[in-house]
Order: structure tokens, then C-alpha cells, then sequence
């Protein structure tokens, strides 16, 4: 096994503890070369046999360690990225009455619009808030378009104003 005049170093290579684990690519080494290593290596490096399988216990006492250091990290890895999400994001809480938009659902199959068409609809009022996140809704004519909606699905509307639901009602009634 002659590479460019450097067999010697190839051998010693081969014999010494590599430096990335096989979990990361490098060559996965059978239960048999722990034990009977090949003759040629042995007597190319002229190691004694002892030495190297002492090599090869030590390697393997060492990748438990940096399995250990590895968890460890991604740990702290998930925690402090779960600390930045929190940071910056605000959880979105609208109240009874509030003005809302509703994302447009195109998998909900009601909408068949045009390719351009506008991706909130509404404004709606919120007739309740459940727990959970969930509301609600009605529009202008009383009518709920939903039976309930989840929050992430609304945002504020900052729009005009918008008639209340209850005094349209009452006038609508008082004038016929």
C-alpha cells in the first residue's frame, strides 16, 4: 500500500484514534477489526497488539463523553432559541366587540375567487372570546360566517368605523 512514498504515515494514521467520530461520517469499523486487527497493519507498524486494542478502548470510552457533550449543547442550543422566539413574539388577544379581519382560507373550498383576490376579508366584531385562543365572530348583519376561528387567524382592523351589531339591530327594529 504505497501512497506517494508515505506509507509509514498512512499506517500511523490508520492506528491512531480519528479524530471525527463514526457518527459523522467516517468509516464504520466491524466488531472483528476490534479484536483481530488485520496482520498487515500490525506488522507494518510493528505495534504490539495490546497497545492498539488499549488505542481502540480509549477511543470508544471517549465518543460517550462527546455524545454527553453533544446532548448537552443541543439542549442549551433549544433553550436559548425558545428564549429569542419568546422575546420578540407577543401572543394576539382581541376583545368583545373589537373590529377584525379573517385570513382567507382558499383550502376551506367557500372562496372561489379570482387569482388577485384580497387575502383578509371582512371587517367582522367579535361577539366572544373562548379560551384557548378561539372567538366568535359575526358581521354586519349578524350573521357568523364561522361557527368559531382560531386567533391566528385574525388580525386588527384599523379601518373606518364600524356600526355596532346590537344598535344597527335595535334601529332596524324601532323603524318598521
Amino acid at each position: 500500500m504505497r501512497h506517494y512514498g508515505h506509507t509509514a504515515s498512512l499506517i500511523e494514521q490508520q492506528l491512531k484514534p480519528h479524530p471525527i467520530p463514526w457518527y459523522m461520517g467516517a468509516k464504520a469499523v466491524l466488531p472483528i477489526e476490534v479484536e483481530l486487527p488485520s496482520l498487515r497493519i500490525a506488522m507494518a507498524a510493528q505495534i504490539p497488539l495490546t497497545k492498539q486494542t488499549q488505542l481502540r478502548l480509549q477511543e470508544l470510552d471517549g465518543m460517550d463523553e462527546r455524545r454527553l457533550a453533544a446532548q448537552q449543547n443541543l439542549e442549551l442550543y433549544q433553550a436559548r432559541m425558545a428564549r429569542a422566539y419568546e422575546k420578540l413574539s407577543r401572543p394576539r388577544t382581541f376583545k368583545k366587540g373589537e373590529l377584525v379581519l379573517v385570513l382567507r382560507r382558499p383550502i376551506l373550498g367557500r372562496h372561489h375567487g379570482p387569482k388577485f383576490a384580497p387575502n383578509w376579508e371582512g371587517p367582522y366584531v367579535i361577539k366572544q372570546a373562548y379560551e384557548g385562543g378561539a372567538y366568535l365572530l359575526a358581521d354586519s348583519n349578524g350573521k357568523h360566517p364561522v361557527s368559531s376561528i382560531n386567533g391566528r387567524y385574525l388580525k386588527k382592523y384599523y379601518g373606518q368605523n364600524y356600526p355596532d351589531i346590537s344598535t344597527t339591530r335595535q334601529n332596524q327594529r324601532e323603524s318598521s
